[in-house]
Order: structure tokens, then C-alpha cells, then sequence
């Protein structure tokens, strides 16, 4: 019973890192022993997954100049950018199941021009977990690398039309990329920086990367939490993220007195 009870704690913990559950249904097992027990995690802070501001800015020099060096490379540059911009999961980057046996392929026509008192924006339409849908803003220094994968890809137009079916992210042969696929994408641009971190001397902080070479999610975290830092409405944050409330977006992403806290502490004489 004990080692059930512990699998199904990590399992648990695995979900709500992910998001599929907002609680460990199992945290509420054994009060009587938690009473009993001095409450040793009260003061353990929320781990929240994601980089620091000059990880991702490496990352992006990194697979920016990859891609200026060889083309291969300009998928690898366009799924890191847009899973960090636009708050996407992996999986939604890719063709889903639907509940009549269909598959839902992301496509270019998922890009809309809208306009709004007068002023162009572009949206992207995602249908996500839960076969949940919502609208991203596409942040305007986005939309150049938007124009990039197109040319790359030799589509008419510098930007998507209305209804174009053509998949965002192609194969070889012209179908959308599975989910495996683009996660692979994902981790060759991790291990590609892992190796200029070492051949620039930084071998802690490669270490540390090459640790979290498959959490995807670290991308959409990022995103998230440097537009909150920036000012941006939590509210809308967690719209775009698709979570069901703000202040769950704000549990996870954002904790501004802990933040407070530390940055004071890291300032004291010795």
C-alpha cells in the first residue's frame, strides 16, 4: 500500500505540473498522520518551470544563428519562437484526435487578421487540451518570424490567408509534423545550445539546460511569465494561456511578494 500510495503521489505531482489536475487529489490522504506531524512544507515555495531571462535569450541567439547558417534549421528556429510567444503546449502544434475520429491540423488558416478601432492585429486560433479553444494575440516582433517561415517554405504571400489549409508545420512530404516529431524539434534546439554553452566556458549552466532538454512546457512558462513581469494583464495572460481562472495563471506564473522577497534578501551585507 505504501509504494502504491507513493507512485500514485508522483504521478499526481506529474499532472499538476502539466495541468491536468489543479490539486493532488491524495494531499488530503493520512490527515491524521499530517496533524501529527510538524508541517515541514508550509514554507516550500511553488517551483515554476521556466527559464531565466538570459537562458532564452541565448536560446534564441543560438537557434537564430543556426538557422542563418544552415537552412535546415529555420523549423527548429520558427517551433521555439512560436511555443514561446503565443503560450503554445507541444501538442498543440501538431494534429489532434477528435471525438468522431478526425484529426485537427493546425494550419496557416489558423492565423486571422483582425482589426479593432481602426488598428491590424493577428490572432492565432488553438485548438488545445481538453479540445478547448482560444485566441492568441501574435505579439508584433512575432509576426517577422511568421514572414520568415513562410518564404522559407516558399508560400505566396508574406503573411497567412483567410481559410489556407496549408499546415503550419509541414513533413517532407507535405503532411503536419506528429506531436513526437515537433518535440524532437524542440530538444535538438535545447541540445544545440547545450553545446555553445560548453564551447563558450559555461558548463554549469549547460548542465542545468541539458536537464530539461524534453520539458517543453519551460517555453510556454517563460512566455507567460515575462509578459506578467512586463505588465501585462493577468487576466488576459490566462485567457490566452486557456486556464480556467486568474488566479491560477497567477499560483503558477507569478508570485510578485515572494519575488519581493528574495531580490531584498539577495541585497543584504554581510
Amino acid at each position: 500500500m505504501n509504494a502504491s500510495r507513493t507512485a500514485l503521489q508522483t504521478f499526481f505531482k506529474f499532472l499538476v505540473s502539466q495541468q491536468y489536475l489543479l490539486s493532488n487529489p491524495l494531499d488530503e490522504v493520512r490527515k491524521r498522520d499530517r496533524k501529527a506531524k510538524p508541517q515541514l512544507s508550509n514554507d516550500v515555495e511553488a517551483d515554476v518551470r521556466r527559464l531565466t531571462d538570459w537562458q532564452w535569450a541565448y536560446f534564441l541567439e543560438t537557434v537564430t544563428e543556426a538557422a542563418a547558417q544552415n537552412s535546415k534549421y529555420e523549423r527548429h528556429l520558427f517551433v521555439v519562437v512560436t511555443m514561446k510567444s503565443l503560450f503554445l503546449r507541444v501538442g498543440e502544434l501538431a494534429p489532434r484526435p477528435l471525438e468522431d475520429g478526425a484529426e485537427r491540423i493546425p494550419v496557416f488558416g489558423d492565423f486571422r487578421r483582425k482589426v479593432i478601432q481602426g488598428e491590424e492585429y493577428w490572432s492565432y486560433f488553438v485548438f488545445g487540451k481538453g479540445d478547448k479553444a482560444r485566441s492568441v494575440t501574435l505579439p508584433d516582433a512575432y509576426l517577422p518570424y511568421l514572414r520568415r517561415w513562410r518564404t522559407y517554405l516558399g508560400l505566396p504571400g508574406t503573411m497567412p490567408e483567410q481559410n489556407e489549409r496549408n499546415p503550419i508545420i509541414p513533413s517532407s512530404h507535405g503532411n503536419a509534423l506528429g506531436k513526437r516529431q515537433v518535440q524532437r524539434i524542440y530538444e535538438q534546439a535545447v541540445m544545440l545550445t547545450v553545446e555553445r554553452m560548453r564551447d563558450h566556458g559555461f558548463m554549469e549552466e549547460a548542465s542545468q539546460y541539458e536537464a530539461i532538454k524534453s520539458e517543453t512546457h519551460y517555453l510556454r512558462h517563460t512566455g507567460a511569465s515575462q509578459a506578467i513581469e512586463s505588465g501585462a494583464d493577468i487576466r488576459h495572460i490566462s485567457e490566452e494561456l486557456g486556464h480556467a481562472s486568474a488566479a491560477f495563471t497567477e499560483s503558477v506564473y507569478v508570485n510578485s511578494d515572494q519575488a519581493r522577497k528574495r531580490f531584498e534578501g539577495r541585497g543584504r551585507s554581510i
